[in-house]
């Protein structure tokens, strides 16, 4: 009779056999992986490994370990100062709070009414001076004119005074002959007396019409050549109307 038995056995041990097997190769091959891992990275983690540490270590040395927080935190925008080149009431403010702005953009505008009537006075005042300029300017004229007048009437009051005395002469020498009555003497002397108080009169005229010429001269700044347009109180006026033109176009402000 024979006996199955044992080579059922011998069956099971060989499966068991071949299973062994293929777990040990399996395990080699694993094995194998890490094995190859290690020899490829090994190098790299050498070298990168300590650079880390040395990386890590000065931060915390630089820090000193420790970190900063707040809650009151604010974030730094740009500031620009913003102010009008002449005082004013703002009466029209075209920005919002925070609001964004660039170059150019209008802020404000400042009431118009007092620079419109500084720039309307600072016209008539320029006009007004114009207008003194050209009077001082006439008076001086007039003043030139009346000297002019007043030193022709001396030098005739001269030949007049001149002539008289020397008829008072004649008359005299020819009363002393016995030609001229006493009569004829008297009045050559009286008209001769007569002359030479007219040309006094004119002397002091002409004295007059000069002190009137210097004192337009004077009131005028000793400037009459120039046109009365070209006359620094002139100037001088025009300067301010022109300044008072600008103070209007300051009263919009723009960043």
């Amino acid at each position: 009779m024979r006996r199955a038995t044992p080579c059922k056995d011998i069956r099971m041990s060989d499966a068991e056999g071949y299973e062994a097997m293929a777990e040990a190769e399996t395990e080699a091959a694993a094995k194998h992986r890490r094995t190859s891992w290690v020899s490829r990275y090994r190098w790299p983690l050498m070298i990168g490994g300590p650079l880390v540490l040395i990386v890590i270590a000065g931060y915390f040395i630089i820090t000193g370990g420790r970190s900063q927080a707040t809650e009151d935190a604010y974030v730094q925008i740009s500031k620009s100062p913003v102010a009008a080149s002449v005082s004013g009431r703002v009466v029209e403010v075209m920005v919002k709070e925070n609001q964004r702005v660039k170059k150019g953009d209008p802020l404000f505008r400042l009431d118009p009414r007092d620079f419109t009537a500084a720039a309307d006075q600072a016209s008539a005042q320029l006009y007004s001076t114009l207008g003194q300029v050209l009077a001082l300017k006439a008076t001086y004229a007039e003043a030139t004119a009346s000297v002019g007048q007043v030193q022709t009437r001396v030098a005739k009051a001269q030949e007049v005074a001149a002539f008289a005395v020397r008829e008072a002469d004649r008359q005299k020498a020819l009363f002393e002959a016995g030609v001229s009555s006493r009569d004829q003497y008297d009045q050559a002397v009286h008209a001769a007396q007569t002359a030479r108080n007219d040309l006094a009169t004119t002397q002091s005229d002409v004295a007059a019409a000069k002190a009137r010429q210097q004192a337009a001269l004077a009131q005028s700044g000793n400037l009459m050549n120039p046109a009365p347009e070209q006359h620094p109180l002139v100037l001088a006026a025009k300067a301010n109307l022109e300044k008072a033109k600008l103070n209007q176009s300051y009263g919009l402000v723009v960043l």
